[in-house]
């Protein structure tokens, strides 16, 4: 059954993120991976693009150099048209080779050109001396465009379609190559000049640019530029492919998730009537914490707690129980149950030591509810008296300015000591300790841990410890594990201390027993 709104709102949102994260990281995950995944092939492309471009402009200066070395003074000589055949069949990128002179192309590795092909004016010329003309349609090749490279009076016709049918099945990718200054040579489809600025002088680069990621790779060896631009719907399409693999397991995650915060929810809302129960009948029990003093080493007293063991025997922590109860408005019938349980373990402890203390903590609904004083004075016809008893509030619990005063002045007033719990970490300033008139402040055992440590927070310890001293409070230290933090805080004034280091939380058996055999006692 799903839990009602109200309280447990949050875990409704909660059940919710918990089943949309999954799907959401998956989705995510499909695009970043996709995204990567295409910038890499993108550049593996354009790589290519770019070995092949380099294999045709080695082949071509390799022919112009040979043609160079044989012209003479007749270049079109049966001889030298015997060597442009012989290099037109040894090259597997080149359509033709020849001479020219001017720009008229004279004869070639297909022979004699009566008249000279006419070339027109070339597009580009590098440092080298270099020609390009580029879209030419020559007779050679009848209905296709060539490319022609000169130098020095020799002459190269490339086919482009070698470089733009790298891949003949991916019609719908910009695919060529261009020269450093951003002229086309070879390519298919449209050519963006501003590619070039983004590649300034890197010699790589993979961006996406508007619905197109878009790869450039730039020669080491010649002026020459590569790119290649493909679709950004390959990149969805990739995403969408993996999101349908990884969909099944990320609902079985987002469920299971959803299923432990709902059921969470449910056990959250059932606590309170199980905490009734339990209080009901007898599940709850108290441990006391010694408090030692540190000069002496001796027990003055013990801190309760309330401690729940299910009739099933399984314990059920205080830090979740507690603030269920809390929640639910049951805090002050816990708190009650606490005083109720202290009336009958006390007249056995103090037995053995009439002068032990006993410190009880009070919630903010204890703290604003006038009939905590009554309680309190009913635990005082079990035996005890005001001095055996200490009253714990926390810092939050002192909120309630007004009603706070009036109860811990009531409870002053019956003899009973007052002291604010886990200092350093709530609301209370100095005014607040003023006005409640406490005898004592706790420091907070997240301030202890840190003594020795050189953490920032080790000097909130001494400041909590300069404020008791001004104002001439007991201090108490919580949560002291090792005796270096008990050495610290006996030489910079703080009198008392509870922990681990003296001694763990024990049943009233337990502590009679300790205190019979003298164990805190000078």
């Amino acid at each position: 059954m799903l839990p009602r709104m109200g309280k447990h709102w949050p875990y409704v949102l909660l059940a919710a993120v918990v089943l949309l994260a999954p799907l959401a990281g998956s989705w995510y995950a499909a695009r970043q991976w996709s995204r990567d995944a295409e910038f890499e092939q993108t550049h593996l492309m354009a790589l290519s693009v770019l070995r092949r471009s380099e294999s045709v402009a080695s082949q071509a200066e390799a022919a112009a150099n040979r043609l160079l070395a044989v012209r003479g003074s007749q270049p079109c000589s049966p001889a030298n048209l015997e060597v442009m055949r012989q290099i037109d069949l040894g090259s597997s990128q080149l359509l033709a080779v020849g001479y020219v002179e001017g720009d008229r192309l004279l004869c070639s590795s297909l022979g004699m050109h009566d008249p000279p092909i006419s070339l027109g004016p070339p597009r580009y010329i590098n440092a080298l001396g270099l020609e390009l003309r580029t879209a030419l349609h020559l007779p050679l090749a009848p209905g296709s465009t060539r490319v022609v490279g000169v130098r020095k009076g020799t002459a190269v016709v490339l086919a482009p379609e070698l470089i733009t049918e790298l891949y003949p099945d991916m019609r719908n990718i910009v695919v060529g190559v261009a020269t450093g200054t951003g002229l086309p040579i070879a390519g298919r489809g449209a050519f963006s000049r501003p590619w070039l600025d983004r590649l300034g002088r890197a010699k790589s680069i993979s961006f996406v640019d508007g619905t197109s990621v878009v790869s450039l790779q730039r020669s080491s060896r010649f002026d020459l530029v590569t790119y290649v631009a493909v679709p950004t719907g390959f990149i969805r399409q990739r995403a969408d492919a993996l999101f349908a693999k990884l969909l099944p397991p990320a609902l079985l995650v987002g469920a299971f998730s959803c299923f432990a915060v709902l059921w969470r929810a449910r056990e959250q809302r059932a606590l309170p009537a199980v905490i009734r129960s339990a209080l009901r009948h007898g599940e709850f029990y108290l441990t006391y914490q010694p408090i030692v003093e540190l000069a002496t080493g001796r027990w003055i007293g013990a801190e309760a707690l309330i401690r729940w063991k299910r009739a099933d025997g399984s314990m059920v922590r205080p830090d979740v129980f507690i603030p269920v109860a809390e929640d639910a408005g049951l805090i002050s019938l816990v708190s009650r149950r606490v005083l109720e349980l202290l009336a009958i373990d006390a007249p056995a402890i103090v037995a053995i030591r009439p002068d032990f203390r006993f410190s009880v903590n009070l919630s903010q609904d204890d703290l604003i509810d006038p009939s905590t004083i009554d309680h309190l004075r009913s635990l005082l016809t079990s035996g005890l008296k005001p001095t055996n008893l200490t009253v714990e509030a926390t810092e939050r619990g002192v909120m309630e300015k007004e009603a706070a005063t009036h109860v811990l002045k009531e409870i002053r007033s019956l003899g009973m000591r007052v002291a604010i719990d886990d200092f350093g970490t709530g609301y209370a300033n100095l005014a607040y300790l003023q006005d409640f008139e406490v005898d004592a402040i706790k420091i907070d055992k997240a301030f202890v841990d840190t003594i020795g440590t050189g953490a920032v927070t080790a000097q909130v310890a001494l400041l909590i410890i300069d404020m008791g001293r001004t104002l001439s409070l007991d201090l108490v230290a919580e949560g002291v594990e090792h005796a270096h933090q008990a050495d610290f805080l006996h030489d910079n004034g703080v009198r008392y201390a509870q922990g681990w280091l003296f001694a763990r939380a024990m049943r009233a058996e337990g502590l009679c027993a300790e205190l019979t055999a003298g164990t805190g006692v000078i």
